[in-house]
């Protein structure tokens, strides 16, 4: 009795799916699924199990950062218990500003100034800076 998860990349809002396809195992095992060591706690605001003759899916319906880390299953029956590999979920977000450059007070031509943002986003974003009159 063995599965195996894949790694997998998703937008924030978006549905991020884990299978495991059983090779072996009778009888057909129960299963757990956890993130991180934990065991997760089905709600079905977030989540939708699905079971088939060889597959177990957990499905997470609208992927949120918080949900990025590595998940596995537990594979339960008679016979015995079996984790399958880890698999870590990230979830891409875009841009949010932390911290946004403080207004200035006039400066005179040729004074130096800096400007200090903080930016947040999975991938880590590409900032550019643009002067207007």
């Amino acid at each position: 009795m063995k599965g195996n998860l894949e790694k997998i990349t998703v937008n924030q809002g978006e549905k991020a799916e884990f299978n495991v396809k059983l090779a072996g195992g009778k009888p057909k095992p129960t299963v757990k699924w956890f993130k991180e060591e934990e065991e997760i706690v089905i709600t079905v605001e977030t989540y939708e199990v699905v079971e088939t003759e060889d597959t177990f899916t957990l499905i997470i319906k609208s992927a949120k950062p918080e949900h990025s880390g590595n998940y596995y299953a537990q594979l339960t029956n008679e016979a015995g218990q079996t984790n399958t590999n880890k698999a870590l979920l990230t979830v891409n977000r875009g841009p949010v500003f932390i911290q946004v450059p403080e207004p200035l007070a006039p400066i005179n031509k040729d004074e130096s100034i800096r400007l200090e943002c903080v930016v947040e986003a999975t991938p880590k974003p590409v900032v550019n800076w643009y002067a207007f009159n």
